[in-house]
């Protein structure tokens, strides 16, 4: 009993909770082409990893990530769902082969907002199943214009799914295109049992809902939103697993957006575990 509320005391209060991995996402380093270039300014500004695509991910660009001792966090898989649409394209089977003992997460959208439910979920179990057998894990990506848009359906998929291997993530910037900015806590709060993956960015308090990018995705630190306020309740749900910088369309060079999201990055984790 002793032991129990020790245990649940640790988890309440954040206290011996390991520093979380940030990466950033690929669309943050399209001014450099070399995939060489690439890992060497993520290594030197202090990024964990990358979330990359399938597309992207040739022997090359992992042996130059390998070279530079940066993760490949993620790989953003996007299927369509649908009647007849259950089974994996061969590319994807390739993919996951390629990542097999990386412990990269599929972080995983399905398009089609209208179709129904029972494909979605038949095609979701084929994708863990796939990539269960390379030690991968599977997290939904909320993505808005998705059928996994929102993150009780993507809630209800991971249920119906019934897969071990299968999680969800909160994606700032698509949260805020189709919820208030105060849902934020509670709704975090409501994701802790599947809670997989954290993506966050700069962004502006909007007076409604709107998918306005310029607005919701800005490098850290700037906008009028706290984006302190996931980190905090990320340590009160006691979440330790991997955050990505989101950085769509920010402009700027990758050097200088991403060094500047970092630099808040470790003060948001500076301030918040003295």
């Amino acid at each position: 009993m002793r032991k129990l509320i020790f245990v649940l005391f640790v988890f309440a209060c954040g206290i011996g909770q390991a520093e979380r991995k940030f990466f950033a996402l690929d669309n943050g380093l399209v001014d450099i082409k070399s995939a060489d270039e690439q890992a060497a300014l993520l290594k030197e500004l202090g990024y964990a990893g990358i979330c990359t695509r399938p597309e992207k991910c040739t022997d090359e660009f992992l042996a130059a990530y390998d070279k530079h001792g940066i993760d490949i966090s993620a790989t953003y898989v996007v299927l369509p769902a649908g009647i007849g649409k259950t089974e994996l394209p061969v590319n994807i089977v390739n993919h996951f082969k390629k990542l097999k003992g990386r412990g990269t997460i599929v972080w995983f959208s399905l398009t089609n907002a209208k179709s129904p439910i029972e494909p979605a979920v038949e095609l979701t179990r084929n994708v863990c199943d796939e990539a269960a057998k390379n030690g991968l894990s599977v997290v939904f990506y909320p993505h808005f214009g998705c059928l996994t848009a929102r993150i009780a359906i993507c809630e209800k998929i991971v249920n119906l799914a019934a897969r071990k291997n299968l999680g969800t993530s909160f994606t700032l910037c698509h949260f805020l295109a189709q919820n208030d900015h105060k849902k934020i806590e509670s709704t975090i709060k409501s994701m802790a049992p599947h809670l997989k993956l954290v993506q966050i960015n700069g962004a502006n308090e909007l007076p409604q809902p709107k998918a306005d990018w310029e607005q919701l995705i800005q490098p850290l630190g700037e906008g009028s939103l706290d984006v302190g306020r996931v980190i905090r309740t990320l340590d009160e749900i006691g979440y330790d697993g991997p955050v990505g910088l989101q950085c769509y369309k920010v402009p700027g060079t990758a050097r200088s957006k991403l060094e500047a999201s970092m630099q808040l990055w470790k003060k948001y984790n500076k301030a918040l575990h003295k």
